[in-house]
């Protein structure tokens, strides 16, 4: 990562140009891809299957003001970690079932990938 120096001599991490390019394919895109564009950053992609690109739609459109609100929504299997973490932790009972199956799914991924 490139560092740069700020007006006080601190090296700080320069930041990547913003792309606006989301590679979520169109019907799973969601309300963390629409915030995403709105305070203009790029949300990493990674191929983690329609089951999981789904169960990630449905978990930010229905639960974002209440659990996903500072979750960043990455469509990798650590960001799918991390909402059903979010989920699970300051959601409803639906939002704690819907975390569950992101995780299941998750870890279904993973055994086939190793």
């Amino acid at each position: 990562m490139t560092m740069v120096v700020d007006r006080e001599s601190r090296p700080v991490p320069a930041r990547l140009p913003y792309t606006g390019i989301s590679r979520v394919p169109e019907r799973f895109r969601c309300e963390a891809d629409r915030r995403a564009s709105r305070v203009r950053i790029d949300l990493a992609f990674e191929d983690i299957g329609e089951e999981l690109l789904s169960l990630r739609k449905r978990a930010f459109d229905t639960s974002f003001g209440r659990s996903l609100w500072n979750v960043p929504g990455h469509a990798t299997l650590p960001g799918m970690r991390a909402v059903a973490n979010a989920l699970r932790s300051c959601g409803s009972m639906r939002d704690a079932r819907l975390g569950s199956k992101i995780l299941e799914a998750v870890a279904k991924r993973e055994m086939r990938a190793s």
